[in-house]
């Protein structure tokens, strides 16, 4: 389950949300989830039955949590974007069947539905998606104010 949803004028905060009624099998429910380092061999049937989630924007560009981070440019540039949407994952924790975990979405979604996709093979969840509508995240980020002001 998504949590918390958080807009900001360059993208949307959010976290993760994942509970399971049983074990999650060869590994534990923070290692699906944090990237690693895993402790078991990450061959074909890992990869088919990890869970994958992401999105699609109204304007076709997707992005889900197993695409590679966009390169992040060397120089301090302050007008510096990634090339392509990027759903980067940060802190949380957990459990061995409850976990959360913060994401930042960038950039913000265009103007339309931002569709919500989730599969998880090995738990038995094919894929699912669910439309949202993007206005409340827009008129949420044009309402955000800096803490402090730029020098």
């Amino acid at each position: 389950m998504l949590t918390g949803m958080r807009a900001f004028p360059t993208g949307l905060g959010m976290r993760l949300g994942v509970r399971v009624r049983g074990r999650v099998y060869r590994r534990d429910l923070n290692g699906e989830l944090f990237d690693g380092p895993y402790t078991h061999d990450m061959g074909a049937d890992w990869q088919a039955g990890r869970l994958k989630w992401g999105f699609e924007f109204a304007d076709g560009r997707r992005v889900t949590n197993l695409d590679p981070w966009p390169p992040y440019s060397d120089e301090l540039d302050p007008a510096w974007e990634p090339d392509r949407p990027a759903l980067i994952g940060e802190g949380g924790g957990g459990s061995d069947r409850s976990v959360d975990r913060d994401y930042w979405l960038w950039p913000l979604p265009p103007v339309g539905l931002l569709r919500v996709a989730c599969q998880w093979l090995e738990q038995g969840i094919e894929m699912s998606t669910q439309d949202l509508e993007t206005d409340p995240f827009l008129e949420a980020a044009a309402r955000a104010q800096p803490v402090w002001p730029r020098n």
